[in-house]
Order: C-alpha cells, then structure tokens, then sequence
C-alpha cells in the first residue's frame, strides 16, 4: 500500500481564520474535515491531488490555506534536507517549490511577502521560487517595492532584475524602478534598481527610455549608483549610451574615482565590442565616427 504523506504542522490563519493569526501551528487532527481531506491528497498524489487541487484554487480561503502550507512545508523540508535529518526531505522540498511554481499568481503574494519579512535562507527559497513562477510574480513585486523597508525595497530591486519581461504591462515595471533610481533616499535601492532596470531592458525592444533614466543616474550623488547605473548601462546593450560614458569616464577621472573609471571602461568596451582603452575624447571621437559611417549607409 502507498503510504500517504501529510505534514504534522499546519497554518491556523490558513483555515480560514483571520491573518493577524498568520505564522500560529494547529494538528493536523484540528483541521477541518475538507482541509484534512486536502492534505490527504497532496500526500496521495495523482489524479486525486490534481482534482484537490482544482477545487482548492476556486476558493479563496483553500487556496491561502494551501500556500501557506505549501510554503511551510518547503522551508521545513529545506531544513530537514540541509541537515541531512530525513532521507526523504530533498524530495519533499523540489514537490513543495513544485507546487507552489505551479500555482503561479495564487502563490506570487504569499512568496513576495515571505521574501520581504523573512532573513536569509528563507528569503532566498521564495525569491528562487517567484523566479520560477515568473511574470505573475511581476506585480506584487512591483506593490513591494513601495515598502517603508529599504532592505525590502533593494531585495525587490534585484528580483525584478531576474524576472521576465511583463509584455504589456512592462512600462508600468519601468516607471517603479525609474522612480527608486531617481527618487529613493536610500543609495543602496538605487543602485540595485539601476542594475535591474538595465537587465530588464535589455529584454526590451525600446532602449531609449531605460538608457536615458541610466543616463541621469550615472551622475547620481552616491559612487556606488553611478557605477550601477554603468552597469546597467551595459546590461541594457544600447550603444547610443557611449557619449554619456565617456562622460562619465572623464569625470571618474578628473575625481580619481578608480573603482568607477574600471567599471566604465569595462561598460564602453562591451558596448562598443572593442576591448581597446582610450581616453574619454578617444571614446567621444569614435562614437561620431561610428554614428557618421551608420549615417552614410
């Protein structure tokens, strides 16, 4: 006989109670018959579980009760798995992560919140996990990255630089980030937004509006943003940015700013396809010989 498979520990604030109660643990046994007959069938597997799982998703408060304890279930098997305390574990943690990849934008908002409270590992699985489930993590990762926390703030910053284009709602990720590039108080969600904006357009068919917010931020106040921003510059793959760079180059120099000169010339070089150093009017002067050959065609 296949031996069935339920967790010992589950959400009281996923049962349908209110979610101040969010984090509390009941039996199993004080489980509601339906919620009970849910688990039952995540152990089982198979047809049974793809039916639960079905209905599960056309009610509200299943579908927390079963995101949460799917979340659960993946950070403890995590634990288990990591200290090598149940053969099973490793198992249990890739259905978990599965799972709730799989549920997609019915599990995005619970994962977000868990990447913006939780620390360390914990933060990580759900950020691993958003990233599997992709663009319908976009929104709620966008909502977070208004959050009074700065760390908070940064870690969003850097998930949308590994999310997916969001098609028609892109410009709407644009504007979040462009307004954490220009107008958060903290260097540190700047310079991450820099970076992710970069990546994201350079998934873009449009470059123009990222490389021009890039562009403002590489004058930034804080060193640490505007080598962001020259990196994102890069990322983004526009070579309509090599004027502003070598811009940026000769005030890096003029600064003595080291850390800033390397990361700008490596940014000129890659876009440029040329590994060749030159001086900030080297670079101006090839730029106009560029764009004066691409003219004459």
């Amino acid at each position: 006989m296949k031996r069935v498979f339920v967790p010992l520990l589950f959400l009281v604030a996923a049962c349908g109670g209110p979610r101040e109660g969010a984090g509390d643990l009941v039996g199993v046994e004080r489980l509601p018959e339906e919620r009970r007959a849910l688990l039952v069938a995540y152990g089982s597997g198979g047809d049974a579980w793809e039916a639960a799982r079905a209905a599960a998703l056309a009610d509200p408060a299943a579908t927390r009760f079963l995101v949460e304890n799917l979340m659960l279930e993946m950070m403890r098997s995590y634990d288990a798995f990591a200290a090598r305390t149940d053969p099973r574990a490793h198992a249990a943690f890739v259905r978990a992560e599965e799972e709730l990849a799989r549920l997609g934008a019915a599990a995005a908002p619970e994962l977000v919140e868990l990447g913006a409270v939780g620390d360390g590992i914990v933060a990580d699985l759900a950020t691993r996990t958003l990233v599997r489930i992709g663009r319908d993590a976009l929104a709620p990762t966008v909502g977070a990255l208004e959050r009074p926390d700065p760390r908070v703030r940064r870690r969003m910053a850097e998930l949308l630089g590994r999310l997916p284009h969001g098609g028609d709602g892109e410009t709407e990720v644009r504007e979040a980030l462009r307004q954490r590039i220009l107008g958060d108080d903290e260097w540190i969600v700047r310079a991450e937004s820099a970076r992710a904006l970069g990546l994201r357009g350079a998934r873009d068919t449009e470059t123009r509006a990222t490389r021009l917010v890039l562009e403002r931020a590489i004058v930034d106040d804080d060193p640490a943003v505007r080598r962001s921003a020259a990196e994102g510059l890069a990322a983004l793959g526009d070579p309509e940015a090599i004027p502003a760079l070598a811009n940026a180059l000769s005030r890096a120099v003029s600064d003595g700013d080291v850390k800033l000169v390397t990361t700008v010339e490596r940014s000129l070089s890659t876009l440029a396809g040329d590994r060749r150093s030159r001086t900030p009017q080297q670079w101006l002067d090839f730029w106009r010989e560029r764009r004066s050959k691409r003219e004459r065609r």
